[in-house]
């Protein structure tokens, strides 16, 4: 593979996390183009199946993304850092366990193992340009979020932006097009929504810090969607042979879309972000049509008919299959439930770097010929493979809870040493409290003594008339308080009383008026005999 600045090429680069999926590809294409590559992996021992230790341009360094030096011996000479490596979290949707801790599970090798690298970069003179691998993830946390306003008037900050379009004036749609690209941050997540994409946000802000605060080298970010592709290196612990075999062997959730990269252009983007002089700033790499996990089924139903087990559901309900899967309810509610269509902006990787993005369903049908041929798709393979995964998380919860434990009663002892400290110093202070008066009275004179019981005295007589002063005072108030209740008291009776007078009066007045009424008719009837 060649990129346009192929001709000026640097002496070595350096390629971290040499076994993962995707820098395998791009260690492969640098090799191609003629490069002196090293790379770092945590043991050698158990990587050499997976690199080419016996290439004559390719050399390994065992380097751990929590030890701030480990790198030194690696990047040593480089001129371009490809920074890869990034520890796989592939339940990010999952509830955690109540034992797991988000931020040494998850954040400190994404986080941690980024600014290990990054102040290596610093420490080493011949770096010019590194390339970070972050993800769309960094970008959004889910859809909902591209559809919330954000306030995005300060141009330095890294909130998030969205691009939204309104409703289609169309009667038929119904729904509408949230847009992800290269402005979008993610906001949304925390160590408790989605830590994973938390921290590699987290990771790429403190990156562009790092780059804006030096001049010896320039930062360029390559934010690709879920990759997939024919990676030789493929086990079935990857993202890609799990979606996979979720949609061979078991249901799928139709509504679940996600950004699909392929690795062959997420590894060009590499190479070009790197070569190309004017190439800066972020680039999201993923095929612009997001597919959902029904319709890649679907395509590879097509092609591998015989894959398929005939009691496999098709599609499955987002909140059974949430329920099943034990998967975070905010965010299927916020993705899954959403009304809102995703649509990928790629056409800056497509204007500045140059990348042609293949069908997806080429994609998919190359990975899939790759693990058949593997054999990642083995029914007892799988089973083994299963009951392996099930043993090593049986045994990570114990270690949790193991650790746990111990650092409670780590905690118990502290806090116990601590009291016992803070009882001996209590009794320290009263000893010496004690010595000090003890010389007080040794050295006061009688006239001393005297002035200082008289000031005792009056000090004690002063705080009686204080205290009597405060009673009197209460005292008052509160008489004037049953004065004031007794006041309002008698006069609500008086005015009660002189109602009721009233009521009376007008009742005596309207009776005699009855009584004059009734007398004026008899004297009109005495007054006229002759009235029939």
């Amino acid at each position: 593979m060649a990129t346009a600045a192929a001709k000026k090429k640097p002496t070595k680069v350096l390629v971290t996390g040499a076994t993962g999926y995707l820098a395998e590809m791009l260690i492969r294409d640098l090799l191609t183009m003629g490069m002196e590559v090293r790379g770092t992996v945590r043991n050698i021992k158990k990587a050499q199946h997976t690199i080419p230790l016996n290439h004559v341009n390719f050399e390994a360094f065992e380097a751990d993304l929590l030890k701030a030096l480990s790198f030194a011996e690696a990047m040593e000479g480089c001129s371009i850092v490809f920074h890869v490596a990034s520890t796989p979290y592939l339940s990010m949707y999952e509830k955690r366990d109540k034992e797991e801790d988000p931020y040494e599970d998850v954040v400190a090798s994404v986080v941690k193992g980024t600014k290990n690298v990054l102040n290596q970069a610093r420490k080493t003179p011949s770096v010019r340009r590194i390339v970070l691998t972050s993800c769309v993830e960094a970008m959004f946390s889910d859809i909902t979020e591209l559809t919330e306003d954000s306030d995005d008037d300060d141009e330095d900050s890294k909130s998030s932006s969205i691009d939204k379009t309104k409703e289609d004036k169309d009667s038929n749609s119904s729904s509408s097009i949230a847009e992800l690209n290269e402005s979008c941050w993610n906001d949304k997540a925390s160590l408790e929504y989605q830590p994973y994409a938390w921290a590699k946000a987290e990771a790429e802000k403190d990156a562009w810090d790092k780059m804006e605060r030096q001049e010896q080298w320039d930062l360029i970010t390559i934010c690709p969607g879920l990759i997939l592709g024919p990676a030789r290196n493929c086990r079935r612990s990857h993202a890609a042979t799990l979606l996979l075999e979720q949609c061979v062997k078991k249901s799928v959730v139709k509504e679940w879309v996600q950004p699909i990269a392929d690795v062959r252009e997420v590894s060009k983007a590499h190479l070009e972000a790197a070569f190309r002089p004017n190439a800066s700033g972020r680039y999201l790499v993923a095929h612009d049509t997001p597919m959902n996990h029904y319709e890649i089924a679907q395509i590879l139903e097509q092609k591998y008919p015989e894959l398929y087990s005939a009691k496999r559901k098709k599609s499955a309900l987002p909140r059974l299959a949430a329920f099943q899967n034990g998967w975070d309810r905010k965010w299927v509610k916020r993705h899954l439930l959403s009304s809102y269509s995703l649509h990928i902006n790629n056409s800056r990787s497509i204007k500045e770097l140059g990348i042609q993005y293949r069908p997806i369903e080429e994609t998919l049908c190359d990975t899939m010929e790759v693990i058949i041929a593997d054999g990642l798709l083995d029914e007892t393979r799988m089973a083994q493979e299963e009951f392996k995964e099930a043993v090593r998380k049986k045994q990570a919860r114990s270690l949790r809870r193991a650790k746990r434990i111990a650092q409670e009663a780590l905690n118990m002892e502290a806090a116990k040493k601590e009291r016992e400290e803070e009882r001996e110093r209590q009794r320290e202070e009263k000893l010496v409290e004690m010595e000090r008066i003890r010389e007080e009275k040794e050295a006061m004179t009688p006239e001393l003594a005297r002035e200082k019981r008289q000031a005792k005295k009056e000090q004690r007589l002063e705080e009686k008339k204080r205290k009597k002063e405060e009673r009197r005072t209460e005292v008052e108030r509160i008489r004037q308080k049953r004065i004031t209740k007794h006041q309002k008291q008698r006069e609500a009776k008086l005015a009660r009383k002189e109602r009721e007078r009233e009521e009376k009066e007008a009742i005596r007045l309207e009776k005699q008026a009855k009584r004059e009424e009734k007398g004026n008719d008899k004297n009109k009837q005495t007054s006229n005999p002759n009235t029939t």
